[in-house]
């Protein structure tokens, strides 16, 4: 069958279907893959609250996400937010791999736990689209769901600017930074010492290798199987966002 070329204006149709989509509500313990079970099992027990500066922090954050344009909404790169209404530590996000990426279209789910002494310390963070722990999507996204990320103090990063810090980093700069420093064109140089080849003939054959390779498992495991089983949480996400992008 052939697929019908997209809107007119595909950003003005993306925003009007996917903007009330972008921030909202969901059950993090409905089903066991709603939410990282390892997360899950050093979240707070049901009931329990979180302390007075973490739980004022966290209810700011929440309106900020859920304010108009307070994530990234555009057919080349969004971001959506999930918040459990009974257990505030607990958050889900999907974030769109980026136009001109390997990436570009694809649909990856993060779990996000907010620690009893956030924001004094960063989230915890782990990658859900593993293909069930078949694909490592990049040298900082591992197949059992570690983020490498300064940010999150999962690297080691030099500069200062980029690591955590209660005042400037917040959780919309986390899905940000994983969207725009991960999720990028050549992710094969994300690996460390890979820098060394860039620009050579070697570098740009291993880079195309990786990226056949990633934009194979991108298709199996970020698109295919999220439209097969949608995620917890953003099944109206999946269903609007591959409906208006189909012509991709």
């Amino acid at each position: 069958a052939s697929v019908p070329p997209p809107p007119a204006d595909l950003a003005a149709a993306y925003a009007a279907a996917l903007a009330p989509l972008a921030f909202g509500e969901w059950d993090s313990a409905a089903s066991p893959s709603a939410y990282a079970r390892t997360l899950a099992a050093q979240s707070l027990p049901p009931g329990s609250a979180l302390p007075r500066k973490a739980a004022k922090r966290i209810a700011q954050e929440l309106r900020d996400l859920g304010a108009a344009g307070g994530l990234p909404l555009a057919p080349s790169a969004s971001i959506f937010v999930r918040a459990d209404p009974d257990r505030a530590d607990r958050l889900r996000a999907l974030v769109t791999g980026p136009e001109g990426t390997p990436y570009a279209g694809g649909c990856f789910v993060f779990d996000l736990l907010l620690p009893p002494a956030y924001p004094d310390v960063p989230p915890v963070m782990l990658l859900a689209t593993t293909g069930g722990g078949r694909a490592r999507f990049n040298p900082n996204l591992y197949a059992d769901g570690k983020v490498c990320l300064s940010l999150l103090g999962t690297w080691h990063g030099t500069d200062e600017s980029e690591k955590w810090s209660a005042t400037a980093a917040n959780v919309w700069r986390v899905l940000v930074s994983i969207q725009g420093m991960i999720l990028v064109d050549d992710p094969y140089f994300n690996e460390p010492g890979a820098d060394a080849v860039r620009g050579t003939p070697e570098g740009k054959a291993q880079a195309a290798r990786y990226n056949a390779k990633l934009a194979a498992n991108v298709v199996r495991y970020a698109m295919a199987a999220h439209l097969e089983s949608p995620p917890a949480g953003f099944e109206d996400v999946v269903a609007a966002h591959f409906k208006l992008m189909r012509h991709k």
